[in-house]
């Protein structure tokens, strides 16, 4: 009986969005702050709910949770299996703070011509998708839900999209990554076929089962996944997507777009390619090597020259990636331990930039980087916000940013090479440049804004001051305590490597 009552608490939590549209619905139209605080009150209690589906599954040492739906009784390849385990669980927690951080930052900026209620059906949709994206063990709805939530990301781009180019950036977002998966889909109706199952389950502890297909046809599946990761990641040169969608998408939907969207990439890239195609992947190893590095530096160089706030921090989560994917193909505790929680860490990190460019976009109306300076005098409590969100990025000691990038370093010490090493610590070197420069051109030196717009707007209000010590309070932590995170994720994947080596 506990059993079943284990099984609908999960199937409660993967479920709730879905029930929070339905009883948003009900609201009558036109009730501002009912919509508001109704959607907010739920949304914090789902979050505490996680929160505590997160703490006993660490403290009962539960490995995870699997349970399964039949559709077809008599065919096993399209029933949903799901498995809930401390790994997928921490990024249903960090999907479940950001759409939570979503609510309040459209809590007075949200234009009231367009309705209220659609934009938070958008919002706990993005949230439905991922929470299934995440748990989901059928590599068929796998798929559905990698691509689903493209369809909301759309909407709120080409609608709540701040410039005249929203609509052109919301379709180069939906077609450019759509049509990357489409190779996915043909790989996955292949493994379907051949194998007669969808379960990832099957597939990871069954490795010589993918290990049976030759050589040509391993490499052009592992190729059809590879693709559809990298476009989603992204990694560079298949990254031109991304800069054109966070200029043009509203504060909120960079915040998505950054700190949850990107890790559905690497999460897929760590769940199949790592995990699965094991041998083609190790087989791989240099030529990925080489694209990581080539995101990591070129990520960095590129900001350089780039002039727009949003575009900067773009660029730097392309090189922040890099670092996620070379440490999920070092394939050793470190690397991936780092990898994992360069993935959580980032969401918080990036996040809080975009905010804080959303800040300084609502107040003065422009995001070209030489029209400020000397934030400070005017926006103290803003400059040191940033201070911190900047040194975060920059992977300063005692933010979560150092922990992460550290690990992965340190795992790729276990390669002996001189060469990857100092590559490594180039791309540490060229991140800190840009981002001490950032920092400088905005918070310090001489006014460059009109004396009219310094005088108009003040510095944070309330809903902003909390927003950003939101941000602030999980970097800190997981940067002075990341073992909360780290012990969780290390309890799983030793698992994984053991499997592997034996």
């Amino acid at each position: 009986m506990l059993y079943f009552f284990g099984i609908f608490f999960q199937v409660l939590l993967l479920l709730s969005p879905l029930i929070i549209i339905l009883l948003l619905c009900f609201i009558p139209f036109g009730s501002i702050k009912a919509l508001k605080f109704f959607s907010l009150s739920l949304q914090v209690c789902l979050l505490n709910f996680l929160t505590f589906n997160w703490l006993y599954l660490y403290v009962t040492s539960t490995k995870n949770i699997v349970f399964s739906f039949k559709i077809f009784n008599s065919n096993d390849l399209y029933n949903f299996c799901y498995k809930i385990d401390l790994v997928n669980l921490s990024f249903l927690v960090l999907t479940c703070i950001l759409i939570t951080i979503c609510i309040l930052i459209a809590w007075q900026w949200l234009p009231f011509f367009y309705s209220l209620r659609t934009y938070l059906i958008l919002l706990f949709s993005i949230e439905f998708f991922s929470f299934q994206f995440f748990t989901v063990e059928n590599l068929f709805y796998f798929y559905i839900f990698f691509e689903s939530v493209l369809i909301p990301m759309y909407f709120l781009i080409g609608i709540w999209g701040l410039r005249h180019r929203k609509i052109h950036a919301s379709y180069q977002f939906f077609i450019y990554t759509f049509a990357g998966s489409l190779l996915m889909l043909l790989s996955i109706i292949f493994i379907g076929l051949y194998f007669n199952t969808y379960n990832i389950a099957i597939l990871e502890k069954n490795i010589y089962l993918i290990n049976d297909l030759s050589f040509n046809y391993q490499l052009l599946v592992w190729f059809g996944f590879f693709i559809a990761f990298a476009i989603k990641t992204p990694m560079v040169p298949v990254h031109i997507w991304l800069p054109e969608a966070h200029v043009e998408a509203p504060t909120a939907g960079s915040v998505i777009l950054a700190g949850l969207l990107l890790k559905f990439g690497t999460f897929g890239f760590y769940k199949i390619l790592i995990n699965i195609f094991y041998s083609m992947t190790n087989f791989l190893f240099w030529f990925l090597i080489a694209l990581s590095f080539l995101a990591i530096i070129y990520g960095s160089i590129i900001t350089y020259s780039q002039i727009d706030l949003k575009k900067i921090i773009a660029y730097s989560s392309v090189s922040h990636m890099g670092y996620v994917i070379y440490g999920l193909i070092l394939d050793n505790m470190e690397g991936v331990l780092g990898a994992l929680f360069m993935m959580f860490t980032h969401g918080f990190i990036s996040s809080g930039l975009f905010y804080s460019v959303g800040i300084l976009y609502e107040r003065y109306g422009t995001r070209n980087i030489f029209d400020y300076g000397g934030l400070k005098n005017f926006m103290p409590l803003f400059s040191f916000f940033f201070f911190i969100l900047t040194l975060a990025n920059m992977n300063l000691p005692l933010t979560a940013g150092f922990v992460a990038e550290f690990l992965v370093l340190l795992g790729s010490s276990q390669l002996e090479s001189l060469i990857i090493i100092c590559l490594g610590a180039l791309g540490l070197f060229t991140n800190g440049v840009y981002c001490i420069w950032l920092y400088n051109r905005l918070c310090l030196g001489p006014c460059l804004l009109k004396q009219s717009l310094i005088f108009s707007f003040n510095d944070l209000d309330r809903r902003e001051y909390f927003i950003l010590l939101l941000f602030s309070i999980f970097i800190i932590i997981l940067g002075l305590f990341p073992n909360c995170i780290l012990s969780s994720f290390e309890f799983y994947i030793f698992d994984i490597l053991w499997q592997k080596l034996v």
